[in-house]
């Protein structure tokens, strides 16, 4: 049986598949917005009255900037939360059954939000591991380039529908406790806890996320596992260069997010120059910085 050949919509999404798994991509964005397995939607579909979004890529920041506004050289940028790459058309470089490649360079509309040369490469492809997402941002400038990317998945909660909410959880394989702290208005405050993980295991229940997401500090696992006892279907969700991970959901809503990051949102007493933010990666000129997720199927 010969297979189809990948797909592009007239919303211009790219669909490719992979060892029982399917993935769309919109070109807006780079966003992905579907992962079905065997037939079995993963992801949340999106609805305007929780979270309109499935998967977006937070790059060059991650959460709110100060006045929501970066500072380089005395001048101010505006910058809408979690950066502009969600925003934006990317372009199409490669396409296959099983893979596929968009990129996003710089030019005048980015430098109106961010003075920096860069250019933004973001690889969806299966394995058999599962569907791995790259995303490489590389330095054609003269000066480091300072950035944050992050990645933001939202998934169904519960991903089986018989099971109940609270039958779900987290395993952090590597960790007995976990330093956490939660957002403060889309920024990082003071406050910092510690959540002992028994087994690793972290219970899931809308609590946690009150008044806001749950950020747990550099993990010691880079193997997250989401899965119910007593399930049939568990989501592994591998990171690369990725020092901490937010989860996060609103109240009432059937979502979990389960996100990766190479950076994080400013801290709520910073207001200096963006160079300066904690947390950045620095680019030397002419290198690059790929991080990374694969998110895999386990019974």
């Amino acid at each position: 049986m010969t297979a189809s050949p990948p797909t592009t919509s007239e919303a211009s999404r790219i669909t490719i598949t992979g060892g029982g798994l399917t993935a769309e991509v919109n070109t807006h964005g780079a966003q992905l917005m579907r992962l079905d397995w065997q037939g079995q939607p993963l992801l949340w579909p999106g609805d305007p009255a929780g979270w309109a979004d499935r998967a977006p890529l937070l790059f060059p920041v991650i959460g709110l900037s100060h006045n929501g506004e970066i500072r380089v050289d005395g001048r101010a940028f505006p910058m809408p939360q979690h950066g502009f790459a969600r925003h934006r058309p990317f372009v199409t470089t490669a396409v296959s059954q099983d893979t596929c490649t968009l990129a996003l360079a710089s030019g005048p509309d980015t430098e109106v939000h961010y003075p920096f040369p860069f250019r933004l490469e973001v690889t969806y492809g299966f394995a058999a591991s599962g569907l791995r997402i790259a995303a490489t941002i590389h330095n054609p400038g003269r000066e480091r380039l300072p950035a944050s990317f992050g990645f933001h998945p939202g998934f169904r909660w519960p991903l089986e529908p018989d099971l109940p909410k609270t039958a779900y959880r987290i395993t952090l394989e590597d960790d007995r406790s976990i330093a956490t702290t939660h957002p403060v208005q889309g920024r990082i405050g003071p406050e910092r806890g510690e959540i002992a993980l028994p087994g690793g295991v972290l219970p899931l229940h809308e609590g946690l996320f009150v008044p806001s997401g749950l950020f747990l500090l550099a993990p010691k696992s880079r193997r997250i596992r989401y899965d119910a006892e007593g399930g049939r279907l568990a989501l592994v969700i591998e990171h690369e260069n990725c020092r901490d991970v937010m989860l996060w959901m609103r109240p009432g809503f059937d979502f979990l997010c389960i996100e990766p990051w190479h950076g994080m949102p400013d801290p709520v007493d910073f207001a200096g120059d963006f160079r300066d933010k904690p947390g950045l990666a620095h680019i030397q000129p002419g290198e690059s910085l790929t991080v990374a997720i694969t998110i895999r199927i386990e019974g």
